[in-house]
């Protein structure tokens, strides 16, 4: 049997305040089946690791991937998110959920997109 770890809230509290310094997300994408990288202006990235029982989020120098992923959810993902503003970072009712609000200039209209992590372990 291995041991659970799950963030802790003030970690998660602080990634909130880091992640409300950047006005730019270049990228979202999934690397594997239940981890993703997210990308922000100049280079700065994080992997968000959404596994059972073991949810963490740290800064990575680059994103491998195992596989390209193709399915109508990693298109929209990539379709939503990439080249978006960031208007909003929160942690909403101060649960372990990390909430970004995202917008993007589509021709004449905003997108705005919502993009939710649970990181409840």
């Amino acid at each position: 049997m291995y041991e659970r770890i799950s963030m802790p809230f003030d970690l998660i509290y602080h990634l909130v305040q880091r992640f409300k310094m950047f006005r730019h997300l270049h990228s979202l994408y999934r690397i594997d089946d239940t981890s993703f990288c997210i990308e922000f202006e100049k280079n700065h990235r994080y992997c968000i690791d959404l596994s059972r029982g073991t949810s963490l989020i740290y800064p990575i120098v680059s994103c491998p991937t195992t596989k390209h992923y193709q399915s109508p959810f990693d298109k929209t993902l990539s379709k939503r998110c990439t080249n978006g503003s960031i208007l909003e970072v929160s942690i909403p009712n101060n649960d372990r959920i990390i909430r970004w609000k995202i917008s993007r200039c589509v021709g004449y209209k905003i997108e705005v997109t919502l993009i939710q992590c649970e990181l409840t372990g």
